[in-house]
């Protein structure tokens, strides 16, 4: 639940199943209305391969979400497997092999992630050696749509390393906490700087 914590309560035979909202410890003689939630009791031996579908359709049918008009989006993400060790042949080979699948799985989706620049912040760069000098990502992306698939590629616009092109010419865009010190953005394991999306010069940067 979005303003309350659920607590759900049930008996060892699911005969009597109640849901509550503890309301932060608020008293009230009157009913109280919470947002709404979604309950979902699967057998024991039930391996369903698709068991979010039923709580996806009821998200959609309470927001009256609009049916996909292109189809689903189905691709595969680099990060999976090489994390950030990637380079143009192997993304351009692997890219070769969903093709094949295509028709059996419906890839349509091939995800640059993690890795093919050097460093956080410095979205433009590449890493030299890794991918085509003349070109770069635009060979790579003409390559995916080759195959019959779109092209994509991660990013974090608001974060980046400290020893980034980035963090160096523009300190002025670093977040900082109360003290002056520079705040950490991130929780994967490696300290990054944040950029303050509050300063417009920051906005046009990730905006261009």
């Amino acid at each position: 639940q979005r303003e309350q914590y659920g607590v759900a309560l049930m008996d060892k035979q699911l005969r009597r199943f109640g849901l509550y909202a503890c309301h932060q410890g608020v008293v009230s003689r009157k009913p109280i209305s919470t947002d709404w939630a979604f309950c979902q009791i699967v057998d024991s031996h039930c391996y369903d391969e698709e068991a979010m579908v039923y709580y996806v359709h009821a998200v959609g049918d309470h927001n009256d979400a609009r049916p996909l008009e292109k189809g689903l989006t189905t691709g595969w993400c680099s990060w999976y497997h090489y994390y950030a060790d990637i380079s143009h042949d192997s993304l351009a080979k692997n890219a070769h092999i969903l093709s094949k699948s295509r028709s059996s799985i419906g890839f349509n989706v091939c995800l640059i992630d993690d890795g093919y620049m050097t460093s956080w912040g410095d979205w433009t760069s590449l890493k030299p050696g890794k991918f085509v000098k003349d070109g770069g990502m635009r060979v790579l992306a003409d390559a995916i749509r080759s195959k019959g698939m779109k092209p994509g590629v991660w990013l974090a616009p608001f974060a980046c390393d400290k020893g980034s092109d980035l963090a160096r010419q523009h300190p002025d865009w670093i977040i900082r906490n109360d003290a002056g010190r520079i705040a950490n953005s991130a929780n994967c394991g490696k300290f990054f700087y944040g950029l303050d999306a509050t300063n417009p010069a920051v906005r046009k940067h990730v905006y261009d």
